[in-house]
């Protein structure tokens, strides 16, 4: 989604032409992963595509969104060698935890391989600030630097509207790993102690889960009316129903900088979420939201009753949030720093 959205940034920019590939095997993750004879001759064509551009064009720089699965990680590093065969600057974005690749032990071939593929970019960006201080030690700290996402405004400024009852929204995929179970069986607890809550759950089903088993398990709630799965939404409908919400929560094990809580910024709305990732630039708890520890069920709770007893300071946070998705956060704002970036660099 960023790589889309930096890559319409830069066609809007005067003096700038841009060449991109998306160099990618399948829109369902579940479909990523293996090798097969399709994939390897679609890395083939890539490259191939990414060869004849730097070939027969006058490339500045090129920007590479870098995996960090073994297997993405190998593919992703031709295409950075291919940058240094032609002797093009290099700037490498990355979306993702660099410690997923496990560089224990440091013996092995595909470490000493992976530290040598992190020395031939110019730049490795990550997505927000916090994150540069968890990645490995084998990254070259002067080479490193931060730009946070931003995304086009979604709306204007949110309207209030009275409410009976308090909305918690959970919008992210329905895995395990974004936390849903935790907030589910904490939702079951809020809503037998206070009766003015709804939690509601937007997100398909991911890894691991089924339809089948998500439609089993909200039906079986102690609250079927108060707790409930929708499914996915998208665009229009999406934004929607954040501006329908009173309170945004997303308690992950592990992030990198979600664009979600970005989105449910920009849209006004107050955040609970986990201490993972680049998450805390952007919530300050007791600020703009609350922090906790991921699968900290009783840590969720506590912000969660907090949240229900603060129901007014709720809408001040929201504003606060607001004004952070503007100033930190926004495409003009992306926009900015991506340009002074590439000027420091070409």
């Amino acid at each position: 989604m960023m790589s889309a959205q930096l890559a319409e940034v830069i066609t809007q920019w005067e003096g700038y032409e841009l060449f991109s590939i998306n160099a990618c095997y399948a829109t369902d993750r579940k479909k990523l992963g293996g090798f097969s004879w399709r994939k390897f001759c679609l890395w083939l064509k890539y490259l191939s595509e990414a060869c004849l551009i730097c070939a027969f064009h006058r490339i500045d720089c090129v920007i590479i969104t870098h995996s960090f699965f073994r297997s993405a990680f190998l593919k992703d590093s031709f295409f950075l060698w291919l940058g240094r065969v032609f002797h093009r600057k290099m700037v490498v974005w990355v979306h993702m935890d660099p410690n997923r690749l496990h560089w224990k032990p440091e013996t092995s071939r595909f470490v000493r391989y992976a530290k040598r593929v992190l020395t031939l970019p110019d730049k490795w960006v990550a997505c927000t600030p916090g994150l540069m201080n968890q990645w490995p030690e084998a990254f070259d700290r002067k080479k490193l630097t931060a730009l946070s996402n931003g995304i086009p405004d979604p709306v204007g400024n949110k309207t209030s509207k009275k409410k009976t009852h308090l909305h918690v929204v959970f919008l992210s995929s329905m895995t395990e790993e974004k936390g849903w179970r935790e907030l589910f069986a904490t939702a079951e607890v809020l809503c037998s102690e206070n009766p003015g809550v709804v939690f509601d759950f937007y997100g398909d089903p991911g890894a691991g889960e089924s339809r089948e088993l998500l439609e089993t398990v909200f039906a079986g709630s102690s609250h079927p009316d108060r707790i409930l799965w929708h499914g996915g939404v998208w665009g229009d409908q999406k934004i929607n129903v954040l501006l329908e919400s009173d309170l945004f929560c997303l308690p992950s094990w592990t992030e990198a900088f979600p664009i979600a809580i970005i989105e449910a910024m920009a849209c006004g709305l107050p955040v609970i979420s986990t201490r993972v990732g680049g998450v805390p630039d952007a919530i300050t708890d007791g600020i703009n939201g609350w922090l906790v520890e991921p699968r900290d069920q009783s840590g969720l709770l506590s912000a969660l009753r907090d949240a229900v007893v603060q129901r007014d300071t709720l809408v001040n946070m929201g504003q606060n949030n607001r004004l952070r998705y503007l100033n930190n956060f926004s495409l003009s704002a992306f926009d900015k720093k991506w340009q002074q970036l590439l000027k420091s660099i070409c």
